[in-house]
């Protein structure tokens, strides 16, 4: 599955390979969502947005998982292999 943070429409779009674009749904909202980045093993995806904080959320449910401030200037989010971290620009956490 591909995930695309549709800012203008404040939601995460699921785009599913080899289907129509409008298949895949949406995974859920978030306000004015910017970067994206996924930790496959757990399913969740990082969600950074112009609102100053990343969501957290289930990559199949779009359920809130947990959510923490980053500050102004959200573009983009990252995720590591290391065991329960991710980062933003603007913030790191450590997930336990």
């Amino acid at each position: 599955m591909i995930y695309v943070a549709l800012e203008d429409k404040s939601e995460i779009a699921v785009l599913i390979p080899g289907r129509s674009k409008s298949s895949g749904g949406c995974a859920g909202r978030s306000d004015a969502p910017t970067g994206l980045a996924i930790d496959a093993k757990t399913n969740r995806l990082f969600v950074g947005g112009h609102n100053k904080t990343m969501l957290v959320m289930d990559a199949d449910t779009g359920k809130k998982i947990a959510s923490f401030p980053t500050g102004s200037g959200t573009d983009a989010a990252g995720f590591t292999k290391r065991p329960s971290a991710s980062s933003s620009p603007m913030a790191r956490v450590i997930l336990r």
